[in-house]
C-alpha cells in the first residue's frame, strides 16, 4: 500500500519578527504624535507653564486667562525713575508716573495665548511639548506716553545744547576778562529716549552718565592771541611835557601792560568756556605836570648880545623883525627849529627894508638884509646849550659883529639853519633889539653843571686882490678906492667844556671854515698924454709915481679936481672909502671873543662902515 506525502511546514524568522515589531511600533508613534498633534491643534487654552508677570495662566482658556490677569496686580512699582546725565551740569529723570506707565491685559493674554501656535502643525506640537518642559514668562505690553517723556528730555536739552564758543577777551576797568573757547554740544535725545522707556518698562530705578559727552557740535577757535592783545592794551608812561600851541604842561598819563607770559600760563589751566581776570599793570611817567611846571625854562641855557652900532636904520629894522619872529619860539624835545621856517620870506610886505648883504662875493643891497646877524647870534647860543645844529653854513666873507667860525648865514630858499632840541627838557628862544644891540637868550632846564666856551682861532689870513679900474674923470695918476675889500681867512672853532669846578673837561672841533677874500677895487686916472713932462698939477695931488698908488692904509685921494660924486645912501652904495684899509692879520680877521665881554663887534668900528653887514647872501658855502 503507498504511502501518502507529509505536509511542509513554513518557518519565520527572527529578522521578520523584528521588522513587523518596528513597524508596529512606529505605526504606534506615529499615532501618537498624530494624536497629539491633532490634540494641541484642537486646544483652546494657554500652553502649560505660561505667566504673565508672574502669574501662571497656563492651561486657561483666553477667558479665563483675561479675568485671570485683570485681577491680578500687574501695577508698575511706584517709584520708579529713570535717569540720564547730559552734562556736569544738567541731568534729565522721569518717573513711571511721568511717563503714565501701565499694562494692557489684552495684549498681554493675546500674546501668551500666541505662544507655539500658528507655525505649523508640527512646530505647534513641538512648542506644547516645549512649554510643558519649561515655564515660559510673558512680558506685558505697556501703556507709555511718549509726547510726554520726550517733552521731558528736550526741555532739558535745551539747558545743556550750546554751539561752538571761541576765546573772547574784553577790558573791564583794571583787568582783561578771558573766556576759554568751548566745543559746541547738543544732547541725542533719540537715545535718551529709548534709554528711558527701556529702564522704565523694566521696573527698575535706573541712571546713566553715558550722554554726558553729547553729540559736537562746532569746534572753537585755539586760545587768544595774547602778543596782538598786548600791543592793543600796551601805552607807554607820557611824562608830562610843555605844549608850545597851548603855552601850559600837558599833564602826564600812565602806562598800561599785563604780563603776557603769566596770562598764557593761566589760559593753558581753564577748563571749556571758563573766564579768567588778567590784571592790568600801570607804570608811573618819570616826569608829571608839577615837575614840569616847576623846571619849565628855569635856568638861562646861553646868552649872547651883539652890537648893531654903525648899521643904517633899515638894518636895524629888519633885524628887529627878524628877532621878533623868533621870539618866544618853544622847542620841545626833539623839535626842529628852522629860521627860514620860521621868519619867512623877508618882503616889504612884511616890512623888511632895503640894506647891504652879501651875495656874489662883495655887498650888495637887499630886502631883509642884516638878518643873518640873527640867525648868527642864535646859532652861537646853540653852541653854548650844547644843542643839536642840523643845519648851519658860515658867510662867504666875515662879519664884524662875531668871531670867525661862529655865524650862521641865511637866505630864502636856499640855505637856512636849523637846530635840534636834544635836551631832556623844552626850551626857549627870547631874542629882541634895544638900544642898538640884539639880545638873544636860551631858556629851559640844566641837568648838570656843564659849562661852555667857544674858541674861535685864525689858521690862514687870504689877502684881497687888488684891481684897478681907468676912470677917465681922474686926472693922470689921482686914484679912488672903490671898494676897500675885505681879508679872508681860514678858521677854526671849538667847544671847550668845563666841569662844575672850573676843569676843562675836553674840547672839540665844531667847524672848520673858509671866508673869502673880497676884492679891492681902486680907480685910477688915466695915462698922461705928453709924456715929455709932468703937467701942472692943480691940486694937492702929485703925479710924481711914488704917489700915485697909494698904500692899502692911505686914505682916498683929496684933490678937489672932478671926482664921482660919493654916493649918499650907504644902502646902496656899499662901503664907505674913508675907511682905511689894514693888511695885518691880527685886526682883518675877526677877534677871538672875550666870554667876559658879549657884545663882540668889528675891531676898528666905523659909524657908517656896512660892507661886514649881512642879509639873504648866497655865498654862505663853508
Amino acid at each position: 500500500m503507498a504511502k501518502g506525502k507529509r505536509a511542509k511546514k513554513t518557518r519565520v524568522s527572527g529578522g521578520t519578527v523584528a521588522v513587523i515589531v518596528l513597524a508596529v511600533v512606529v505605526a504606534a508613534a506615529v499615532a501618537g504624535v498624530l494624536g497629539l498633534g491633532a490634540y494641541v491643534a484642537g486646544l483652546d487654552t494657554v500652553y502649560p507653564n505660561i505667566s504673565v508677570a508672574g502669574v501662571d495662566i497656563g492651561g486657561m482658556s483666553y477667558d479665563k486667562a483675561h479675568s485671570t490677569l485683570l485681577n491680578a496686580d500687574l501695577g508698575v512699582p511706584a517709584g520708579v525713575t529713570a535717569a540720564a546725565k547730559l552734562t556736569d551740569l544738567v541731568s534729565v529723570s522721569v518717573t513711571s508716573d511721568e511717563a503714565g506707565l501701565t499694562y494692557s491685559v489684552t495684549d498681554a493674554v493675546d500674546t501668551a495665548y500666541a505662544v507655539g501656535r500658528g507655525e505649523g502643525f508640527f512646530a505647534d506640537m513641538f512648542s506644547y511639548l516645549d512649554c510643558l518642559r519649561r515655564p515660559h514668562e510673558i512680558t506685558a505690553s505697556s501703556q507709555f506716553n511718549e509726547a510726554g517723556v520726550r517733552a521731558i528730555i528736550a526741555g532739558q536739552a535745551a539747558l545743556a545744547d550750546h554751539p561752538a564758543e571761541d576765546a573772547a577777551w574784553q577790558r573791564s576797568g583794571d583787568e582783561i576778562l578771558v573766556t576759554k573757547g568751548r566745543d559746541g554740544y547738543t544732547v541725542d535725545q533719540e537715545a535718551v529716549y529709548d534709554y528711558i522707556r527701556r529702564s522704565l518698562l523694566a521696573g527698575v530705578s535706573a541712571e546713566t552718565d553715558e550722554f554726558a559727552e553729547g553729540v559736537a557740535a562746532g569746534i572753537p577757535g585755539g586760545e587768544p592771541d595774547f602778543d596782538a592783545i598786548y600791543a592793543e592794551i600796551f601805552k607807554a608812561p607820557q611824562d608830562a611835557y610843555f605844549d608850545a600851541e597851548s603855552g601850559a604842561a600837558v599833564a602826564p598819563a600812565k602806562g598800561v601792560s599785563f604780563d603776557v607770559a603769566a596770562a598764557k600760563g593761566l589760559f593753558a589751566s581753564l577748563d571749556a568756556g571758563e573766564t579768567m581776570t588778567v590784571p592790568l599793570i600801570y607804570t608811573d611817567p618819570e616826569i608829571s605836570g608839577e615837575d614840569i611846571n616847576a623846571m619849565l625854562f628855569r635856568d638861562k641855557l646861553a646868552e649872547m648880545n651883539t652890537t648893531l652900532s654903525g648899521s643904517s636904520a633899515n638894518r636895524i629894522t629888519n633885524v628887529t623883525l627878524a628877532a621878533q619872529a623868533v621870539n618866544g619860539t618853544v622847542l620841545n624835545p626833539g623839535d626842529e627849529f628852522s629860521f627860514n621856517g620860521i621868519v619867512g620870506k623877508r618882503t616889504e610886505e612884511k616890512g623888511y627894508k632895503q640894506a647891504t648883504g652879501y651875495a656874489g662875493g662883495t655887498t650888495v643891497p637887499m630886502v631883509g638884509g642884516g638878518i643873518c646877524q640873527v640867525s648868527s647870534t642864535i646859532y652861537y647860543c646853540t653852541l653854548l646849550a650844547d644843542l643839536e645844529i642840523t643845519n648851519r653854513a658860515n658867510h662867504g666873507l666875515t662879519v664884524s659883529y662875531l668871531p670867525a667860525g661862529l655865524d650862521a648865514t641865511v637866505s630864502w630858499g636856499s640855505i637856512d639853519f636849523k637846530f635840534k632840541n636834544n635836551r631832556t627838557y623844552p626850551v626857549r628862544v627870547d631874542a629882541w633889539v634895544k638900544d642898538k644891540t640884539l639880545y638873544v637868550e636860551l631858556w629851559g632846564t640844566k641837568v648838570d653843571d656843564i659849562t661852555i666856551e667857544l674858541e674861535s682861532n685864525i689858521l690862514k689870513t687870504l689877502e684881497p686882490k687888488v684891481e684897478e679900474q681907468v676912470d677917465e674923470t681922474l686926472k693922470p695918476g689921482q686914484t679912488k678906492v672903490i671898494n676897500k675889500g675885505k681879508t679872508g681867512c681860514v678858521s677854526e672853532s671849538y667847544k671847550l667844556y668845563y666841569d662844575g669846578e672850573g676843569n676843562l673837561i675836553k674840547r672839540v672841533l665844531i667847524t672848520k671854515d673858509t671866508y673869502y677874500a673880497e676884492k679891492k677895487i681902486v680907480a685910477v686916472g688915466p695915462e698922461p698924454s705928453d709924456p715929455a713932462g709932468p703937467t701942472t698939477p692943480t691940486g694937492p695931488e702929485t703925479t710924481d709915481p711914488e704917489t700915485t698908488n697909494p698904500k692899502p692904509t692911505e686914505p682916498e685921494t683929496t684933490d678937489p679936481g672932478p671926482t664921482v660924486p660919493e654916493p649918499t645912501d650907504p644902502e646902496t652904495t656899499g662901503p664907505d672909502p674913508t675907511e682905511p684899509e689894514t693888511t695885518d692879520p691880527e685886526t682883518t680877521g675877526p677877534e677871538e671873543t672875550d666870554p667876559d665881554d658879549p657884545g663882540f663887534d668889528d675891531p676898528d668900528p666905523d659909524p657908517t662902515d656896512e660892507e661886514d653887514e649881512e642879509g639873504e647872501g648866497t655865498l654862505g658855502n663853508g
